[in-house]
């Protein structure tokens, strides 16, 4: 059984910018990644998923401007999706409900601001940081990073929600942050 923790983020002005950079940079690479394995879908060519779709990817600047481990990890998201989808593909081919036909995995895109979403920075292990690729490329490590219960508690789940304090005085000298 794979288990997720999802952290809610009370960021810094400042921080919170430099989150939607590296959340927008991690919706390109999927919307760019999702693009190419759409067209080999509707060629009737295989899909790219797991190491290949990174090897595909690899040389291109979305995946260029993350670091290694969120491209890679944004990209198993991805293949995860393609999957599920085939599997919910075939069976609906057992029977065949027009209101419940599945979907291909969409884009990230928000259709009524037009912008991409910044919610999802896939990061797989808790000592993994955020690595600057490029000078603009923000950077977050455990050090800066205070992860906290919080008193609320889900309806859905009835456990506590956690949040993950970012001190963004220490992370702004270092990512050269402008206001």
């Amino acid at each position: 059984m794979n288990i997720a923790n999802t952290v809610r983020i009370d960021p810094t002005r400042r921080s919170g910018t430099e989150l939607r950079v590296v959340g927008d940079r991690v919706s390109r690479l999927w919307n760019a990644a999702n693009y190419l394995c759409r067209q080999r879908f509707i060629a009737k060519e295989g899909v790219p998923t797991g190491s290949s779709l990174q090897e595909l990817m690899k040389g291109t600047p979305e995946y260029r401007q993350l670091p290694s481990d969120v491209a890679q990890e944004t990209l198993n998201k991805l293949s995860e999706a393609w999957k599920s989808y085939f599997k919910l593909r075939a069976k609906w081919s057992e029977a065949p409900n027009k209101n419940q036909k599945p979907g291909l995995p969409k884009y990230r895109k928000d259709r009524k601001s037009g912008k991409r979403p910044f919610d999802l920075i896939p990061v797989k292990h808790p000592r993994s940081s955020i690595r600057a690729a490029t000078p603009s490329t923000p950077r977050i490590s455990p050090s800066s990073c205070q992860a906290t219960a919080g008193p609320d508690t889900s309806p859905s789940t009835g456990s506590a929600s956690s949040s993950l304090i970012v001190d963004g005085s220490d992370i702004s000298a270092r990512w050269g942050a402008r206001k």
